[in-house]
């Protein structure tokens, strides 16, 4: 009789949400005035773009890179070094975010002292990293509800048993190839630069396509 085997934690799919918005309020606004030992006055309670940071944008993200992956002329993209294009509450604004992507929350810790907690727990380059695998597993999950059901127009709709193994790969395997993350393999897929390819329940992108693409993005550096 076989055994029974055991569902590891590769088995089970992580599901990510983001949580509305944490509102800038006076709480909030106490832990950041202590945090960095400001004097933030009430009159940037409410700030939209709180707890909503682009982490694209040089002014969010500190160690976002210009156009071309050039880097910022002010501050090098040196963590901690002052800059005036990157807002001066970045590092607070990301741990806001990370508490949304349900970073170190349970029952009795969230809000500010999830954000409180996350900041002395983590430095901005690991408080990055743990954002950025959070922030991807949403991106692809939200991508995978809008067009998982929809296949491309390519030969694999009309044949799908005609392709040899070997010319598609996975998300991370084409992410890997292109030196980027796994959100950017579903943004340019969405921009039509990649053709996604389902087999069963999961996805593939062309390995041909993948490699011509990589070829473009060398001659563009």
């Amino acid at each position: 009789m076989s055994k029974i085997e055991k569902k590891t934690s590769q088995d089970t799919k992580k599901k990510i949400t983001a949580t509305p918005k944490i509102s800038l309020d006076n709480e909030v606004l106490k832990v950041m005035n202590d945090h960095y030992s400001s004097y933030l006055n009430e009159e940037v309670i409410g700030r939209e773009c709180f707890s909503a940071p682009d982490l694209d944008s040089h002014i969010c993200n500190i160690t976002a890179k210009g156009d071309g992956g050039k880097r910022c002329t002010r501050c090098g993209n040196v963590v901690g070094r002052p800059c005036e294009v990157t807002c001066d509450v970045h590092h607070f604004c990301l741990s806001a975010y990370s508490v949304r992507l349900g970073l170190s929350v349970t029952k009795k810790r969230s809000g500010a002292a999830a954000i409180t907690y996350n900041l002395r727990h983590y430095d901005y380059k690991n408080l990055y990293k743990e954002v950025m695998k959070r922030h991807e597993l949403l991106q692809v999950e939200e991508a995978e509800e809008e067009h998982g059901l929809q296949e491309v127009e390519d030969s694999s709709k009309n044949d799908p048993g005609e392709i040899p193994d070997g010319t598609l790969m996975t998300y991370s395997d084409a992410a890997v190839l292109l030196k980027c993350s796994h959100t950017n393999i579903v943004a340019h897929i969405e921009r039509k630069f990649l053709n996604k390819v389902m087999r069963g329940a999961r996805s593939y992108v062309r390995r041909d396509e993948v490699e011509a693409l990589q070829k473009k993005l060398e001659e563009l550096k």
